[in-house]
């Protein structure tokens, strides 16, 4: 799009505030990664900058591991902003023993809306050694669980969790959604 997305402005908000209003709901401790922490800021809300040399979002997830106080960190990408709490729990709910778990809609995975657990550190660090930037390349070193779709579609039928703004056409889309009511979710037994 050729802009900050996270600071795009959606009906009076900053994109990015839909996300941390979501993770806040889900979650006492939020973490904002960014390239460099004194260009972003977001309020109520600590933020860092990637604590290793590199681009893209698998050095994101390496920064926020490397300060969580937690084994688990939930990604999520800044241009998401209809996220849903509810998803968020149980997924975090549905983590255990796995590295990452990770949504699975077909054949297509969601590695910006997934768990990643502190075991995934050193994947994550031989990776970048190796100029591998793809957050998929430590999928095979890691102990990988699957969100499946009948299980998200469960909380949330439409997906919008999953609606992220990469064009000016993908903005648009979403004032469609926005105005939309989201349907009704009828319950999953994992909750």
């Amino acid at each position: 799009m050729g802009l900050d997305k996270a600071s795009l402005v959606i009906d009076g908000r900053q994109m990015i505030m839909y996300v941390v209003d979501a993770l806040r709901e889900a979650f006492s401790d939020i973490l904002v990664v960014a390239k460099d922490a004194n260009d972003f800021r977001v309020p109520g809300v600590k933020t860092i900058g990637d604590c290793i040399e590199g681009n893209g979002p698998l050095v994101g997830i390496y920064s926020a591991l490397s300060l969580c106080k937690t084994p688990y960190c939930f990604v999520i990408a800044c241009d998401m902003p209809c996220a849903d709490s509810n998803l968020i729990k149980w997924m975090a709910a549905a983590c255990d023993g796995y590295d990452i778990f990770v949504p699975r809609l077909g054949s297509y995975l969601e590695p910006l809306f997934a768990l990643y657990s502190r075991n995934c550190m050193a994947p994550i660090k031989d990776s970048l050694a190796k100029g591998d930037y793809r957050v998929r390349s430590i999928f095979s070193q890691a102990n990988v669980g699957y969100a499946d779709e009948s299980d998200i579609r469960a909380i949330d039928p439409e997906l919008r969790s999953f609606v992220n703004i990469n064009t000016k056409d993908d903005l648009m889309s979403l004032l469609d959604i926005k105005r939309q009511p989201a349907a009704k979710a009828v319950g999953s037994s994992k909750i």
